[in-house]
């Protein structure tokens, strides 16, 4: 039955994910870290991960962290990111061009920036806004998949009505409206 929840869901991603800049992993379903572990296993495409670790409580942490481990995987992502991190903290917009210029650099084909537990990161206001800003200039070839426990606080209705986003079920659907912002 895992097995079978797991594969629905990674086969719709694999036909999907081009579609999206976000994409998000039902918070409601309980196999998470199933769909990580066999996308890790078999990807549709470059994955590169970031997990949110325990004790992350301000937005320079989030970037270093992301940053050092992004690096890790992409040795082209890092020049850049570097700079992002450097910049002044209260200008996100321009932190988040510099940190989508750096995503540019992993390469043209399409791939997967995967965030896990970003759940973690519910009270520190500063990392949504940036993420919100990186949504408006991820590069085309960018899709960020994001795995968390709870409905993190983006700007849902603007990525519903530009068509950025798609929520990812446990059952395979994949929901790209309202319903999944709604129903509780």
């Amino acid at each position: 039955m895992l097995t079978q929840i797991t594969a629905q869901t990674l086969a719709t991603l694999a036909v999907n994910y081009r579609s999206y800049s976000l994409l998000l992993l039902d918070p409601s379903a309980r196999h998470r870290t199933l769909v990580l572990a066999a996308l890790l296993a078999q990807p549709p495409c470059p994955v590169y991960y970031y997990g949110l670790q325990v004790g992350v409580s301000t937005l320079d942490q989030f970037l270093s962290d992301w940053i050092r481990d992004l690096s890790e995987q992409s040795p082209a992502f890092g020049r850049r990111a570097i700079a992002a991190r450097q910049l002044p903290s209260a200008d996100l917009e321009t932190r988040a061009r510099a940190f989508a210029d750096a995503l540019n650099d992993v390469g043209s084909e399409n791939y997967l920036l995967f965030v896990h537990d970003y759940d973690r990161a519910d009270a520190i206001w500063d990392v949504h806004s940036f993420m919100e800003a990186l949504l408006r200039c991820l590069p085309p070839q960018c899709h960020l998949l994001i795995s968390s426990r709870t409905m993190p606080p983006l700007p849902w209705f603007s990525l519903i009505a530009r068509n950025q986003v798609a929520v990812l079920r446990e059952d395979g659907s994949i929901n790209t409206g309202m319903s999944r912002l709604t129903r509780s």
